[in-house]
Order: C-alpha cells, then structure tokens, then sequence
C-alpha cells in the first residue's frame, strides 16, 4: 500500500525541472537565419548576401526585381496629409508679394484714452454677461478652433479631407498674416491695462492687434464657401463666434476683430487674383466641392 509520504518525496525530484533554463540557449538559434532565407515584412525573400552585408557593398544587378517599375507614376494630391498640404499652400501664398498689398494691412489702432477706456468697459461687459456659459467653448477654441469646422462640416483627416485642408490652410495663412501686423503694431493686450478682466487662461505671447482667431476664422471660412457658396452662412456665423469669444475671454479688443474680418476679405480677394484656379490652393477647393456639393441625399 503507498505510503502518502512517498508523493512529497517524489514532487521533490521536480526540482530538477530548473534545469530548464537552460533553454534560453535556444536563443542562440537565431544564428541559424543567416545560414538560410529570411522574410521580410512584406513576405519577400532575402537572400544570404543582402541580410549579411551593407547594401553598398552590393554589386549591381545582384538580385532581379520581382516587379516591374513603374515609371509613370507621381504622387497624387488626394494623397497628402490635409496637414502637410496646407504647409504648401501656405508656402504656395507666401510665395506672393502679400506684403505689398495695402489692403492686408489694418493700419493703426486707436490709442485715443477714451477709444481704448470704452472697448474696456465693453470687456467688462461681455464677461459678465458671457463668460460663464462660454467658458467651456473658449478654452477649446483657445487650444485649436479648427475641430468646430470639422464638426460642422464632418471634415477631418479621414473624412472629406480637401475640405479638412482648406480649414488647416486657411488657419496657417492666417497665422503668418496676423503675426506679421501684431508685430508691427505691438498693441497691449487688455489684462495689462486692465488686470481685473481675470482672462480665463494665460495671454498668449503676442500682441493684441489684429486678432489672430478672428482672422484665421473668417479665412477659414472664406475658404470652404468658395467651394461651396450654400454655406456661406453657417460659416461666417461661426467665424464670427470664435473672434467675439476672444472678446468675452478678455484677450482682445473689439476693435482687434473687426481689423481681423477687412483683413480676411483682403486675403480672400488676394487668392482669387494672385493665385488663381491653376494653383495648389483652387485644386484644394474644386476637391472640397466634389466633397460638400454632392447630390442630395450623398451629403
């Protein structure tokens, strides 16, 4: 009969079963690749020679290509990122005399004690009456207000992206713009005459005039409407609402908006004249009207 003592006793010879560390040497196998054909990620072979010297070494015509190459090809344009494509339409505009257009310049603000004093009191106004139920909106906004054109118009990355472009593009170029004329009008921003309008997030480090939401928005928008003017509308509506948070932020004055919307126009205009249908810029907008302007019901 089994003594029940004989089973600890057998479970003992388990320890044996640490000799199977050894096993890691199994490692060492990974030498035989070199010995044999290897796959690539792609499933394609590579043979001993290429996985063991630098392809410089390679003499030419050491291995047949197992496709044809086909020479014909060029990178489509439906292809890029929407967010590497807007770089090259704002490269593409850039490229224009801008500068030399008067009409994209706001000129001066008015420093007048009782200007600036009244868009002050407005400020005071706006944040009383607004902020509250803003807030939330202005600090989306304050990150990246492009995401409330997508949704508007179910644009993205993914998802209409030559629409998605034109809100990329017409942010970029407004950007490049707004920086140029805040720099050279170097105008406080509201806090600093005014602390106790309390923005509710830290003021960015540039001046006040123009307004940079304000003009990438309207451009934005400008934009999308030239391919499809049905939306005109909605668009402006919204590019209005972004200037006027930034108002009921306590980052600008009214006045940084409404340079910010003749601005816009001015750059709408400029595109139209300078760059023309032929451009990068009008190649994005026909796109985007293929996209916006379906038929009913594919919309």
């Amino acid at each position: 009969m089994p003594n029940r003592f004989d089973i600890s006793f057998d479970m003992g010879d388990m320890g044996d079963m640490g000799d199977m560390g050894d096993m890691g040497d199994m490692g060492d196998m990974g030498d035989m690749g070199a010995a044999g054909t290897q796959a690539t990620r792609v499933g394609l072979p590579t043979t001993d020679p290429l996985a063991r010297h630098p392809l410089e070494a390679m003499p030419v015509g050491h291995f047949t290509l197992p496709f044809p190459i086909d020479r014909k090809r060029s990178f489509p344009l439906l292809a890029w990122a929407p967010k590497h494509l807007a770089q090259a339409i704002l490269a593409e505009f850039a490229a224009t005399p801008w500068l030399t257009n008067e009409a994209l310049d706001p000129g001066p603000w008015d420093d007048d004690p009782k200007a600036v004093a009244q868009e002050i009191r407005t400020l005071v106004r706006l944040a009383g009456d607004f902020r509250p139920m803003r807030q939330a909106e202005i600090l989306a906004q304050a990150q990246d207000a492009a995401p409330f054109w997508g949704n508007m118009l179910l644009a993205g990355p993914a998802m209409r992206p030559a629409t998605w472009t034109l809100i990329l593009a017409g942010q970029v170029i407004g950007t490049m713009v707004a920086m140029h004329f805040k720099y050279k009008y170097k105008r406080p921003r509201p806090a600093q005459l005014y602390p106790a309008l309390m923005p509710p997030m830290v003021t960015p480090s540039h001046p006040a005039y123009p307004n940079a939401h304000a003009l990438q928005s309207n451009i934005m928008s400008g934009l999308v409407a030239l391919a499809c003017p049905d939306l005109k509308e909605p668009l402006q509506a919204l590019a209005t609402r972004v200037g006027q948070n930034r108002e009921i932020a306590g980052m600008h004055y009214p006045s940084d908006r409404t340079a910010s919307e003749k601005m816009a126009k001015a750059v709408l205009a400029w595109c139209e004249t300078k760059l023309g249908w032929g451009s990068l810029l009008f190649q994005t907008i026909g796109h985007a009207r293929d996209e916006l302007c379906a038929p009913p019901g594919d919309c």
